[in-house]
């Protein structure tokens, strides 16, 4: 008996011991997924954040382009270029627009300035794109007026067909800042534009990237700042070569975020530089409960390794697949195909085309009330048939609803492909017979989204289809509408 009682103490032993190996496994897989997801999503929101501040300036410049557009065609109805109706339009632009200067050039290159300055920039490149019919934003120029640092938009002044001079509104270098949203991290980031070769056009911001001597260069960060990640030339070649970035530096004691993304002006890229700690400041209250999380974790997996023991290998298949299989149908259910969906629109290539199908049953309700629910299941089973057998085996299909079904086709190179399936599968269904309701006829309806123009995400195509759909039977119903 007392060996009996040492053995199981042993026994009792082991298994205590196997149970705090995997707590400590799992506390440690914890800790590093959950530091990689900060990681990631500190990435994201900085790169979205780039993307914000490039969208914002590329809008904020073509308001400007606009507004001064339509000031140059009320000036090219004038008689004389330098009417005094004119000027006083170009001084009037100054104040609206927040221009440091504005000023009017006639074909000669001699630029009359709000203030009433004259000078001479026919040898300005800016002068002369906007005198070929371009508009025109300058590489930092130093002012002939008052000695500033600059960049000139301009846009060319016609009267009929012909160009008869060249409309200018100026930009401190430092003013560009201004254009800018705020910064998301307090301040605590640096905003600049740079062109291709690495040449900063502005800088703003706090956080300082250079000793006193000034030493720190875009492109010659090895002295003053050591690449964590990637190195300065794989830096040089995405500038070169006009792509988005993302590496992480380290300068003194700081470790940084260096993102940039094409501009698609000038060549410019716009490039951001943030701490880490302060990026990801908002996840790091998920240290606090990681211990928690991973002992929860630790005990669910040894739940499920006592489970799965007992389970045969069938019933395991069949629980896996029933996680995600739509009972009646067969078809993906309404989680797994939205995480399916929102999986490949991450992964898909960016140039690629993916179409969302968003597909309603006509009189569902009606085919219920007629015929009863056994016909009503019989037709949502046929409408999975036939789904999966016109589309691909790579194409997602799930069941999302009640009489409701959502098809994501993946990069979808021929646009007339679409309107064939769509036409197709609405002819295939109407010839769908069943077995004991042959009179009665199955109709849909289809609404139509695409990725990435309609959204790179499961929620907003399926609105975007949706709104679609509504349109489709709003319009009789048996057809399809694209999302316009």
């Amino acid at each position: 008996m007392k060996k009996a009682k040492m053995l199981g103490f042993k026994r009792y032993l082991i298994d205590l011991l196997v149970f705090f190996l995997l707590m400590v496994a799992s506390i440690l897989i914890s800790f590093y997924y959950v530091n990689e997801r900060a990681e990631d999503s500190a990435r994201k929101t900085i790169q979205d954040y780039v993307e914000g501040q490039k969208v914002h300036l590329q809008s904020t410049i073509d308001i400007q382009y606009k507004c001064m557009e339509a000031a140059a065609r009320s000036i090219g109805r004038q008689d004389e270029l330098l009417s005094t109706e004119n000027i006083q339009l170009i001084q009037d632009l100054q104040e609206i627009c927040g221009f440091e200067r504005t000023a009017l050039m006639d074909v000669d290159g001699q630029s009359t300035y709000d203030n009433g300055i004259k000078k001479s920039v026919a040898q300005r490149e800016y002068f002369k794109q906007a005198m070929a019919g371009n508009r025109t934003l300058s590489e930092p120029i130093q002012s002939m007026v008052d000695g500033d640092e600059r960049v000139i938009l301009c846009v060319p002044v016609y009267h009929g067909k012909e160009i008869i001079g060249v409309l200018g509104g100026s930009y401190d270098v430092e003013g560009l800042s201004r254009i800018l949203l705020d910064d998301i991290y307090e301040e605590n980031g640096l905003c600049m534009i740079a062109s291709p070769d690495g040449t900063l056009v502005f800088a703003d911001g706090n956080m300082p990237l250079s000793d006193p001597g000034g030493d720190w260069q875009l492109f010659e960060m090895d002295g003053a700042a050591k690449f964590l990640e990637g190195s300065s030339d794989a830096m040089k070649e995405d500038f070169q070569e006009q792509k988005p970035g993302c590496f992480k530096i380290k300068k003194g004691d700081e470790s940084c975020y260096l993102v940039y993304e094409p501009l698609e002006m000038n060549d410019w890229l716009i490039c951001y530089i943030v701490p880490v700690e302060k990026a990801q400041e908002s996840y790091s209250f998920i240290l606090q409960f990681e211990v928690l999380v991973s002992m929860v974790l630790a005990v669910g997996i040894l739940l499920i390794l006592f489970d799965t023991w007992r389970i045969s290998s069938k019933e395991k298949k069949r629980l896996m697949i029933s996680a995600y299989t739509d009972a009646l149908t067969g078809v993906n259910n309404k989680k797994h195909t939205e995480e399916e969906i929102n999986l490949w629109l991450r992964e898909a290539p960016e140039d690629a085309m993916q179409v969302f199908f968003m597909l309603d049953l006509d009189d569902f309700k009606s085919i219920n009330d007629v015929y009863g629910h056994p016909i009503g299941d019989e037709a949502l089973r046929e409408m999975g048939r036939l789904l999966k057998q016109e589309f691909r085996d790579e194409d997602i299909v799930g069941r999302v609803g009640g009489d409701e079904f959502a098809v994501l086709m993946k990069n979808v190179k021929d646009s007339e492909v679409i309107r064939y399936r769509a036409e197709k599968l609405c002819a295939h269904l109407r010839e769908v017979r069943l077995r004991e309701a042959e009179s009665c006829r199955l109709k849909c309806s289809i609404g139509i989204s695409y990725a990435p123009k309609d959204g790179m995400s499961y929620i907003e195509l399926y609105e975007h289809a949706d709104e679609a759909l509504y349109k489709a039977k709003k319009d009789g119903k048996n057809g399809f509408v694209f999302y316009v």
